[in-house]
């Protein structure tokens, strides 16, 4: 676009978003100031409310002392702070009120508030000191709550006031507000689209101009510093471009350069210059392309070959403007080329060396070596396979043409027919009756027909056929062996193995075959301690004892043997030895648990025979030292008040055949007394008592404990019935579990279990279970006042209550509520 035009749009498009911009401030400017004196009219009877509801605050905070001095722990002088404090924040809020209604057209008596707080302060004041006291305080109390509603009604007929205004306003500041942001918002979005359209315009206009300045900046940076030399010329052949590399090259400076004759310094840096300026006016006149090599001179004198690129550069109207010529160094590559054309050369001799060489040695070899072409006639073979084929004149003929085995004729022929036609390797075996020997025959298809080998495997098939029968030998006494044999390879899979396997592990030979030995044993005992394969010895065996794994899962015991085979591969027999195994590990086990139990029990465990005498012992018993007590009597060591009892237990056990159970006492040599409960077992053997077990444990300290729980249990009885609050413990159901007293003229006893709203009766009878639910869940203190009914009395008693979560029982695994009650009335 015409840089005319382009200044007159950019003017025309600021003016009409300047116009849009002043239609907005003189239509909304009225608007928007009535807008804002609303607003502020709001903010203040806001600002109202909020004193209100603080002013509220400040009451309930004079309120409160009141309430609290029905608590014994709380003080007088204390309280009558609180209420003070209350009275000095409730200045501040009055004051901050005064200071609004002075802008504002809301009427507020906040002499009337004033009046009604201190009146309440008073009261407070007195009705703390009354309750204090413990004095009769009905008539303060009615005065006090006649002053409290007289205030909240009074605030409250104010906040009725204030919000009539607010909802009345605030319909007409909604329309006013919506009106005001839908004109503003057409009218921005009108002049928002035409600026939109104009830096869109201005946009595109500049950055086409930028491309095109960053694109010759590009070029520009890209010839000067390419590794090419580039060289421009115009139309009439006059240098207008010599870049850095070109200047490296040749020498002359770019100043120097501009305005020459292209073709003059092709005669002057090239050596094969002669012919060149005519081929390429000839080839200027049909391409406009041109690509040649060249040998050039550089500055220094060196030659070096380059590869040239001439393009023509055309202008919009198609008119040639400019010849561009890029020269590329390609000495390296050149000089590759040499060197791999004498490495073809050399590679060439050796290649017929080595087919001299090949041909030699196929006539030294003892296998057939035969080459046929696409008729499957000889082209060459060399001298052995001559003298089985019939003699040298075989060369043109079939290599079968004079054999008289006629099944081989056939053999042969078909052969060669499918390799030529699958163009694979074939190979087979065949037995020579006229010579008694076996021949293996391979065939391999090539570029001009197929290459034919055989060779005498006489005794190889000799040895293969008494490895067979040994083999044979082998695997029936392999076969038949009741423990597992496998042939595995050096790193311990199968490659072999006989029946017993499925027997053993639950797998059949086929299944096994492939398996490491791994995988039929513990994957725990694999990887603590896996088999030393490399340990193997060459003569002798590895032994070892493993875990295995049945097929089914079950563990398996083995005793396995490995050793190593002429071919580097492992012989493993695997004995099956689980019952013994079994047996063994039943019996170690039954052995150290009886000896563990027998030394470590707490108990005392003395082995008698019927006279009494004692045959083991499992440890010591103050003076019964253990070596020195053994095939003693027992009735020697006890005391003589013991004597006569313990003979008469031993008989009783013997006659009944059964067990006794008995406790005493007993007096050690500190002088400490011991309590012991036994219990006496019979050893019958054929229905004949032969001895005696005792098993004794020391209940000492339980019967300490019984002791002291029964004194703690009284001293607790006392102390809870003398104590003047009422306790109990409740469950999750609000039922008691323990009480110190009862108010029923019924025995606490009598009260377990049942639930608390039939023991005492309370005025609000939901209260106490609510209460218990909620400390539960929150599962931390809650503090209720509740007014009782008494049954010995018919006048309420206030109640201060404290409910306290208790830890969750072992027992039952529920969790009980400590309720503790102080009268306060």
């Amino acid at each position: 676009m015409k840089t005319y035009y382009f200044k007159w749009i950019t003017f025309a498009i600021f003016c009409v978003v300047a116009a849009s911009f002043l239609f907005i401030y003189f239509t909304t400017s009225s608007k928007l100031r009535k807008d804002y004196e609303n607003s502020i009219t709001h903010q203040n009877h806001l600002l109202v409310m909020r004193a209100l509801s603080d002013i509220k605050e400040t009451a309930r905070l004079i309120e409160m002392p009141a309430r609290k001095a029905l608590l014994p722990y709380t003080d007088k002088n204390s309280l009558i702070a609180e209420i003070n404090h209350g009275l000095s924040s409730n200045k501040k809020n009055l004051s901050r009120i005064d200071s609004i209604i002075q802008i504002t057209h809301v009427f507020v008596d906040t002499k009337q508030i004033d009046s009604l707080i201190k009146a309440l302060a008073v009261k407070s004041t007195e009705l703390v000191g009354l309750r204090k006291a413990k004095q009769p305080e009905t008539a303060v109390f009615e005065s006090w709550l006649n002053n409290e509603m007289a205030l909240y009604n009074s605030i409250t007929t104010i906040e009725n006031t204030i919000r009539v205004q607010l909802y009345a306003n605030n319909s007409s500041e909604t329309d006013l507000y919506n009106h005001t942001v839908r004109e503003v918002t057409y009218i921005g979005i009108f002049s928002i689209s035409l600026l939109v359209v104009l830096l869109i315009y201005l946009f595109f206009n500049i950055k086409n101009l930028q491309d095109n300045i960053e694109r010759n900046r590009y070029l520009a940076s890209v010839t000067s510093n390419s590794n090419e030399a580039i060289i421009g010329a115009n139309a009439s052949f006059k240098i207008n471009l010599w870049n850095k590399t070109a200047e490296e090259w040749y020498g002359p400076t770019e100043l120097e350069m501009l305005g020459t004759n292209i073709f003059e310094i092709i005669s002057r840096f090239t050596a094969d210059a002669k012919g060149l300026k005519e081929y390429l006016l000839e080839e200027n006149k049909s391409k406009n392309k041109i690509s040649f090599q060249t040998t050039d001179y550089k500055k220094d004198g060196s030659q070096f070959y380059t590869l040239n690129t001439i393009t023509k550069i055309f202008n919009s109207d198609g008119e040639l403007e400019n010849y561009i010529c890029t020269c590329k160094d390609i000495t390296d590559i050149v000089k590759l080329q040499h060197q791999l054309e004498q490495a073809n050369e050399q590679l060439m001799t050796e290649l017929l060396d080595r087919k001299k060489e090949l041909l030699e040695y196929n006539e030294r070899i003892t296998d057939g070596i035969v080459s046929l072409d696409k008729n499957f006639e000889i082209t060459y073979a060399n001298q052995y396979a001559k003298q089985l084929l019939g003699g040298d004149d075989i060369l043109g003929k079939k290599p079968w043409h004079k054999s008289r085995d006629k099944a081989l004729n056939e053999k042969l022929e078909a052969l060669v027919k499918r390799v030529y036609e699958q163009k694979r390797n074939i190979t087979f075996d065949y037995y020579l009756n006229g010579y008694d020997k076996w021949m293996q025959f391979n065939a391999y298809p090539s570029e001009n027909g197929i290459s034919f080998f055989f060779r005498d495997t006489t005794k190889q098939k000799e040895a293969e056929l008494g490895l067979r029968q040994s083999e044979e030998k082998y695997r029936s006494l392999i076969e038949n062996s009741p423990d597992i044999v496998a042939i595995t390879d050096e790193n311990g899979y199968i490659w072999d193995c006989n029946g017993a396997v499925e027997k053993a592990t639950g797998y059949t030979p086929q299944q096994a075959i492939g398996k490491h030995l791994y995988d039929f044993m513990l994957p725990e005992d694999v990887q603590y301690y896996p088999l030393q394969y490399h340990e193997v010895p060459e003569t002798g065996f590895l032994f070892s004892q493993r875990r295995g794994l049945r097929k089914d899962g079950s563990v398996v015991h083995f005793e396995i043997r490995v050793s190593r085979m002429a071919d580097k591969r492992l012989l493993a027999i695997l004995t099956d030895i689980s019952d013994r195994e079994q047996l063994q590990k039943n019996l170690t086990e039954n052995n150290a648990r009886l000896d563990f139990l027998y030394m470590n029990t707490p108990s005392y465990i003395v082995s008698l025979d019927t006279d009494g005498i004692i045959l083991d012992l499992n440890k010591n018993i103050d003076v019964f030292q253990r070596d020195h007590v053994i095939g003693k009597n027992l009735l020697d060591f006890l005391p003589e008040e013991m004597k006569q009892d313990t003979f008469n237990t031993l008989q009783e056990v013997i006659k009944t055949k059964e067990n006794v159970y008995r406790q005493f006492s007993f007096i050690s040599s500190t002088g400490q007394r011991f309590w012991f409960s036994s219990i006496l077992k019979p050893i019958i053997k054929d229905d004949v008592v032969t001895g005696i077990i005792t098993n004794s444990s020391d209940i000492t300290l339980i019967k300490e404990q019984e002791k002291e729980l029964f004194k703690t249990k009284q001293r607790l009885e006392k102390i809870l019935v003398s104590v003047p609050a009422f306790i109990a413990e409740l469950d999750e159901n609000g039922n008691i579990i323990t009480i110190n007293k009862s108010r029923t003229g019924k025995p606490p006893e009598s009260l377990i279990g049942l639930p608390l709203a039939e023991c005492v009766e309370f005025a609000d009878n939901g209260k106490i279970n609510e209460a218990v639910k909620q400390c539960l869940a929150k599962e931390k203190p809650i503090e209720l006042e509740l007014n009782l009914n008494l049954s010995d009395t018919s006048l309420p008693v206030i109640f201060l209550c404290n409910f306290l979560p208790l830890n969750t029982s072992a027992k039952n695994g529920h969790q009980t509520v400590l309720l503790t009650a102080f009268d306060i009335s």
